[in-house]
């Protein structure tokens, strides 16, 4: 039987693709950030069943994105995905107007989604200073600012 554990990464490193780093750096910190995003989706999405089929796309590319950014051969259309994803937004957010500041908390669905627009927002936060050390496609970045924009939609829908 095979073991979960390896004992690999005891030593504060980690395996990502050909190369071995430190738990610290700036690319596993993105890559973590992405992965507690899906995670949160996962939660998110049982608050709102209609938007179901859109979080498991998104967590897919998501997940897409990390196995690109840790050198695996992938493909990810991120242009397409960036419209897609503003075709979405522009379907939820509708002829809505807001011109006040939105407090988090109006009910349990709108929170996680609040919640996960922030850990969305990290997860831009570290694409960015990992782009000081390493390629980042810039439409991984649109992608992720997009997907916030969704994230806040969907919290503003859910608001009663």
């Amino acid at each position: 039987m095979a073991k979960l554990y390896t004992r690999q990464g005891d030593q504060g490193q980690t395996q990502v693709g050909r190369q071995k780093l430190a738990k610290s750096a700036l690319l596993l910190a993105a890559i973590g950030n992405i992965d507690e995003l899906v995670a949160f989706l996962g939660w998110a999405k049982v608050a709102t069943p209609p938007a179901r089929r859109q979080i498991e796309t998104i967590q897919k590319d998501l997940q897409t994105i990390s196995s690109l950014l840790a050198g695996y051969p992938v493909k990810f259309p991120a242009e397409k995905k960036v419209a897609q994803l503003e075709k979405w937004i522009d379907r939820v957010w509708g002829p809505r107007r807001l011109d006040h500041f939105v407090i988090p908390g109006a009910n349990e669905a709108e929170a996680r989604w609040q919640i996960a627009r922030t850990i969305c927002r990290r997860a831009e936060r570290s694409l960015v200073r990992l782009r000081r050390q390493q390629t980042v496609p810039a439409p991984l970045l649109a992608y992720l600012n997009r997907l916030s924009d969704f994230l806040f939609a969907l919290a503003v829908a859910n608001w009663n």
